[in-house]
């Protein structure tokens, strides 16, 4: 089944700095692969084995009350914690892209 939330938040240290980024993700079995393109910072330090902390969340519901204060978001959401790695299995970055509801291995095939 595909994941519900496709986009997440990846943290990692940049020179020093936390930096955090939006991206998209997906998940394959027990793997959690992250979408951006090769030569960006993130992905940079991904690949070099970087501690990176994951942070994905869907939101269920918005519940408006009687008043502001009575308001709510029901969600779900999940922050993994781990080191990244690159995919250098040109067909696994494929099948990951299939994976996406999105359609990654299907609208962009030939960008591998």
């Amino acid at each position: 089944m595909l994941d519900e939330a496709m986009l997440c938040h990846v943290a990692f240290v940049d020179g020093g700095d936390p930096v955090v980024l939006p991206t998209l993700h997906v998940r394959v079995g027990d793997r959690l692969l992250i979408h951006g393109a090769r030569k960006n910072r993130m992905m940079n330090r991904v690949a070099e084995g970087a501690p990176v902390c994951v942070e994905a969340t869907v939101i269920d519901s918005v519940v408006m009350g009687r008043s502001v204060l009575q308001n709510s978001v029901h969600y779900r959401s999940a922050v993994v914690m781990g080191e990244g790695r690159a995919v250098e299995d040109l067909r696994a970055r494929g099948d990951a892209g299939s994976r996406s509801p999105h359609g990654w291995g299907e609208t962009r095939s030939g960008a591998y």
